[in-house]
């Protein structure tokens, strides 16, 4: 599973990760989405909030952590970068005209 950490440096060796669901209701045929919070053992506390993550289930870590990191596929610090990047792209666009 991917999700985005929405918590970590709280609690020691735990992240707190959200995965997203999209699902279409059976009778009016719309999309929603549905979110799940899961709790998952960062032994190395290497995740900050807004990463995408890989998660996967492992054995009883704790009372409710059931998931452990596998990887981290996109950091949040890269994710800043690509929007800034965009922002000046489209001022350099906007200067030309």
């Amino acid at each position: 599973m991917t999700g985005i950490v929405t918590s970590a440096g709280k609690m020691r060796q735990t992240t707190t990760v959200t995965v997203e669901h999209r699902k279409t209701h059976h009778k009016t045929l719309k999309e929603f989405k549905e979110h799940h919070k899961f709790l998952v053992h960062d032994p190395d506390e290497s995740t900050v909030v807004g990463d995408r993550v890989q998660i996967r289930n492992c054995r009883p870590v704790s009372k409710r952590k059931r998931f452990e990191l596998v990887a981290i596929l996109q950091g949040a610090r890269e994710r800043v970068e690509n929007m800034s990047e965009g922002v000046e792209v489209a001022a350099e666009v906007e200067a030309k005209l």
